[in-house]
């Protein structure tokens, strides 16, 4: 038995599953069973956590848990937090420091290695602020003790979800761009050093970086985020970093700013390098271009090398990543249902087909995989 966060397991995946193959079993205790769900509405009445829905009745609160959190722990965690009173507490808390940029600083950096899957370690944390931390102050400010535990070691926050929390509601968007990017560069001073080595590649990656910054003006953090750092040795060159680039412009939809990204990312690839990243987001912009294209012979031009990507990796590849992006062919479909040729329907019955047979053979834990489902689930509408 492994247990690890999400997005942990999505680093060690397909090692996972090159080692058990059909044998391995994927289940996300995160989801809540509804004994879970009674026992959670249970425990909040208990200490009084409902803030507004005190007042609902066991039902009540449980359809919210269900529809609203979906059966998702963390979300459910995180709606507590959210309690306007809490917030407003912890930035109290951070007020009275009479040394909050460097109180800020440390808090940041030690809430985003946490977030990323990293243990706070007070070593990592010296080095990633350029040795500016004044440990003995820091130690003996009681107002932290709150909200962090200092041990001889790390320093971590009374709980990952709060250290989410904080970052996304107290800390402005301004503060936490300027630590990553210091963070970034000191991490590539000492990239030769496995840890910094870890942190810096976790720091490029669009997933850790949405899941640090507030939802507040997000896509103008994120690109001067990643401005203020694609000059550095370590990415200016570095397909990764372009291809990360290019997937945090994609999803906020600006498609001509993540294409320029992913030329940059595939000419930067040197001969042998596997480019199947590349490709599997490539494919998913140019679903997105064949969404937004004016004319049904442009979109399907989009389509088809999309297509062929797409078909490729599901021949290839043991995860469910070529999935997750075919269900963009069924959105192209529906975009366009009341204007496809005869010959174009049967194009895209030929595809349906095939999506569904490699649904059909799949085994293991990828034949429970949403996305497979939903794949496989689509192409039987589609073909009917």
């Amino acid at each position: 038995m492994i247990t690890a966060r999400s997005h942990i397991h999505e680093l060690f995946a397909k090692d996972l599953f090159e080692l058990f193959g059909d044998q391995l079993r994927i289940r996300d205790i995160s989801r809540l069973t509804k004994r879970e769900i009674e026992g959670a509405v249970v425990v909040f009445d208990r200490y009084g956590l409902w803030g507004d829905r005190s007042a609902w009745g066991p039902e009540r609160k449980q359809r919210f848990v269900i529809l609203d959190c979906a059966n998702y722990l963390p979300s459910l965690l995180v709606d507590v937090l959210k309690s306007q009173h809490i917030t407003d507490r912890y930035k109290a808390l951070l007020s009275e420091t009479g040394n909050r940029g460097d109180v800020e600083e440390l808090l940041i950096c030690a809430f985003s290695l946490e977030v990323m899957g990293f243990a706070p370690r007070v070593f990592h944390i010296q080095e990633l602020l350029a040795n500016s931390v004044k440990w003995a102050r820091l130690r003996t400010q009681a107002e932290l003790k709150s909200i962090v535990d200092f041990s001889a070691h790390t320093v971590r926050a009374r709980s990952s979800v709060l250290a989410n929390h904080l970052l996304h509601q107290v800390f402005s968007s301004k503060a936490i761009v300027a630590t990553l990017t210091g963070m970034v560069r000191e991490a590539e001073l000492r990239r030769n050093a496995r840890d910094f080595y870890q942190i810096l590649n976790s720091l490029m990656r669009y997933r850790s970086i949405a899941a640090i910054l507030p939802e507040a003006n997000r896509l103008e953090s994120t690109i001067n985020f990643y401005e203020g750092v694609k000059n550095l040795s370590a990415t200016r060159r570095n397909p990764q970093f372009w291809l990360q680039y290019a997937i945090a412009c994609l999803a906020f939809g600006k498609l001509d700013r993540a294409e320029r990204y992913f030329k940059d990312s595939y000419s930067f690839a040197d001969p042998g390098y596997n480019t199947y990243q590349i490709d599997n987001h490539y494919a998913r912009l140019l679903l997105e271009k064949a969404l937004i294209t004016p004319t049904i012979n442009d979109a399907m031009l989009l389509i088809d090398e999309a297509r062929k990507i797409i078909i490729q990796q599901m021949g290839a590849e043991i995860r469910y990543y070529p999935y997750r992006v075919a269900l963009g062919l069924f959105r192209c479909y529906d975009r366009f249902m009341a204007s496809w040729t005869l010959e174009q329907k049967a194009y895209f019955s030929r595809i349906f087909q095939e999506i569904k047979r490699r649904c059909e053979l799949m085994t293991g834990s990828l034949k429970e995989n949403r996305y497979v489902i939903e794949c496989l689930h689509k192409a039987n509408q589609a073909l009917q």
